[in-house]
């Protein structure tokens, strides 16, 4: 019979990952959140702005894109990061 491999909790899984954000960055979670949060609504507004304004709509969307992106790829990046050495939990 194998043995079950032990699941973090979602308390767990929170804690795990304010940490990595506050290694990578230097910031809690809920600050890297809100920034997150305020860039992308910036964002798109800015771009609806642009677009009302005479932009070009595809290369506004492209740009809203990015911005929309770019923190979710930061995201994947510090979630997949490998522990360190001296982190390492075996």
């Amino acid at each position: 019979m194998a043995t079950r491999q032990h699941k973090p909790t979602t308390r767990e899984s929170i804690r795990e990952c304010n940490e990595a954000v506050s290694r990578r960055f230097h910031v809690t979670l809920a600050v890297y959140k809100t920034i997150k949060a305020t860039t992308q609504l910036i964002g798109v507004v800015g771009g609806i702005l642009a677009m009302q304004q005479g932009a070009d709509p595809m290369t506004s969307l492209a740009i809203i894109g990015a911005i929309l992106v770019g923190p979710e790829i930061l995201e994947y990046t510090i979630a997949n990061e490998p522990p360190r050495d001296h982190e390492r939990k075996d």
